[in-house]
């Protein structure tokens, strides 16, 4: 797998001084659907079960990606995007959730 990070999520890693992304999954358990996945991202921070993920350093950004992910293409493509409420947020593309 390849993980590309954005010029400008480069930049807002820097301005915050975070180096460190870990990206994994967590099931949510919902009442009518039964359980559903969804990303759980931690910045500044190497995951306890290191040997459960896949790690990748790009330019002094150690990315922590969970190995049982999957990519489309395998490639992830992390940038930023703003929320509605113009607070800047991780940006994830190419990942493959099951709902």
């Amino acid at each position: 797998m390849k993980v590309i990070i954005s010029d400008e999520l480069r930049l807002y890693l820097k301005k915050k001084n975070r180096n460190i992304i870990s990206i994994m999954i967590r099931k949510v358990e919902s009442g009518c659907v039964g359980s559903v996945q969804e990303l759980d991202v931690r910045y500044n921070k190497i995951p306890d079960d290191v040997e459960k993920y896949n790690h990748f350093e790009n330019e002094g950004i150690d990315v922590y990606v969970i190995s049982n992910l999957k990519a489309k293409d395998d490639k992830l493509i992390l940038s930023v995007k703003r929320s509605p409420l113009f607070i800047k947020e991780l940006d994830i593309k190419g990942i493959e959730l099951k709902l």
